[in-house]
């Protein structure tokens, strides 16, 4: 159970390192970014995507934990230190998630409407 837990969340940090590589490439393109539908802002709205996909294993990760969490709650095959890993291992994911979601949305708001 630990061991797994382990590898949840060491699979949400990667989407994080994941994400942190490709943030200034996007931070760059969404300041250089034109007019709405000029090349540039189609480029920069390009790289906010590939943001937005680069933390798909941080939110797997944190499915994934919520969801042995509720699990092996309802199945009651779970003590209490284990229940306690989910939770932080858990609580640190959905951190990790939510900064990413954050920086997705800051960036989004500075592109302009198309």
């Amino acid at each position: 159970m630990r061991a797994r837990v382990a590898e949840l969340l060491a699979a949400g940090r990667a989407g994080q390192t994941e994400f942190a590589s490709i943030l200034p490439r996007a931070e760059r393109a969404v300041a250089g970014a034109g007019a709405a539908g000029s090349e540039a802002w189609v480029a920069a709205q390009q790289e906010v995507s590939r943001l937005s996909a680069a933390r798909a294993r941080t939110i797997d990760a944190l499915a994934e934990l919520d969801s042995l969490g509720i699990r092996r709650s309802a199945e009651r095959t779970i003590n209490e230190e284990d229940y306690q890993a989910i939770l932080q291992a858990e609580g640190e994911a959905r951190a990790l998630a939510e900064q990413q979601e954050a920086e997705l949305n800051r960036l989004s708001g500075q592109l302009s409407p198309s």
